[in-house]
């Protein structure tokens, strides 16, 4: 009896668990993580210009004042030192509306200053920020394709393994397939194991001389100690 076909199915097996596992990782939900979290980076820039646009008009709407009221103050100086204005009375409420034109030209003025810092360093921030933004997407993009092409391969390297093993299995009796599917049940995969110098590939134990002997002569022999199905390395070359 050869059990060359069933260590080779252990194998195909096992290269399918590996393939299976590396499947199994969670490279895509780590990729989904990073798509939802440049796409929560884009509506947070989206956002940070709707601001900017924003205090850009109030920034303008402010501008546009300062000028009126500019104007303005020109307008009243020109009346209050024209000549047409004598009368003292006159002459006192025009000082006084000058005076409050350039209390509120001068705090508007303040206001104006500081909105006008906010809209430069926005828009410094928002400069840099989509430079990033756009360096990211890039590089997700590139990640994206190679976990694609690689998931890709491993997809058909497992279509290539299912046909291997289907292939393998029916090399083997149905028996033999049988009481292997048992031990690897109650095992794991490695339900075959090699002996090389009378040890046990799977526990390591010394094998009896009787039992070396029942392998060497291909007969289906397992452990004592472990048991797993026993095959010579010398078989397997």
């Amino acid at each position: 009896m050869s059990l060359k076909h069933l260590w080779r199915l252990q194998q195909l097996e096992l290269a399918r668990a590996k393939v299976l596992q590396q499947l199994d990782r969670d490279v895509m939900k780590q990729l989904n993580l990073e798509k939802q979290a440049l796409l929560a980076r884009r509506e947070e820039l989206k956002r940070a210009k709707a601001v900017w646009q924003r205090l850009v008009k109030e920034k303008r709407q402010q501008e546009e004042e300062l000028h009126r009221l500019e104007q303005r103050r020109k307008e009243l100086s020109d009346e209050l030192y024209g000549g047409q204005v004598t009368h003292l009375k006159d002459l006192s409420r025009l000082e006084e509306q000058i005076r409050q034109l350039e209390r509120k030209i001068d705090l508007l003025a303040e206001s104006y200053l500081k909105l006008e810092e906010k809209v430069l360093e926005m828009e410094n921030n928002i400069q840099m920020e989509s430079s990033r933004l756009t360096a990211a997407t890039e590089a997700f993009k590139e990640k994206a394709r190679r976990v694609k092409e690689d998931l890709d391969s491993r997809r058909a390297e497992l279509a290539s393994l299912e046909m291997a093993i289907k292939e393998a299995e029916r090399l083997i009796a149905p028996a033999l397939l049988a009481q292997y599917r048992r031990v690897r049940q109650r095992l794991g995969i490695g339900a075959v194991a090699p002996v090389k110098d009378g040890v046990c590939g799977g526990c390591g134990i010394q094998l009896p001389s009787l039992l070396r002997q029942q392998v060497k002569q291909e007969a289906l022999a397992r452990c004592e100690s472990c048991g797993r199905i026993l095959v010579m390395t010398e078989d397997l070359t």
